[in-house]
């Protein structure tokens, strides 16, 4: 900021206020929200697995037999097609169906057959191991972290409250002792 004019940001200030105020409403509903929520495993499970979640570790492996990325990404986007015309999700795909996508390409159907009939969603979680991907234990880590950094907020958060209560009963002391 330039020197010598303090009402720079004057006109950003109510901005400023109405965002703070819908940030902390929205806080509070999200909180809500978490701590009511009840998840269907079984619902959650059938609908990832009725979708092509798994799409990515097909195309990973296929790059990992040799197959150039853009090629992998459009053999997949053709299967993802098929199934999703099918009503069907990736595993369910019959060979001849993969075969009929292969043959555009000049692939090994019954190698991608395989790699479809590997592919899961527990094996594509387990795979996961960047950070911050959506791995199981990547996500373990950062709850872990996340854990330990709200209890350190937390701990904090006490100090600085024992600080200002001290602060205020030393206040009051000095007040009566003036006014004594």
């Amino acid at each position: 900021m330039p020197s010598g004019y303090s009402r720079d940001l004057q006109q950003i200030k109510n901005s400023i206020w109405s965002a703070s105020k819908i940030a902390i409403s929205a806080l509070m509903v999200v909180n809500a929200m978490l701590k009511t929520i009840r998840v269907n495993k079984p619902k959650m499970k059938k609908a990832l697995e009725l979708g092509y979640s798994i799409s990515l570790d097909i195309a990973e492996n296929l790059v990992g037999n040799g197959t150039p990325f853009r090629i992998a990404h459009s053999v997949v986007g053709q299967l993802v097609q098929t199934a999703s015309n099918s009503k069907k999700p990736l595993s369910s795909l019959s060979i001849s169906e993969i075969n009929r996508t292969m043959r555009e390409f000049g692939l090994d159907g019954k190698a991608l057959y395989k790699i479809i009939q590997e592919a899961s969603l527990h094996s594509s979680l387990e795979k996961r191991t960047s950070h911050g991907s959506a791995g199981k234990s990547e996500q373990q880590r950062m709850i872990t972290d996340r854990k330990r950094k709200i209890q350190a907020y937390r701990v904090g958060v006490t100090k600085r409250t024992k600080e200002v209560i001290l602060a205020f009963e030393n206040l009051s002391r000095k007040v009566k002792t003036i006014i004594k």
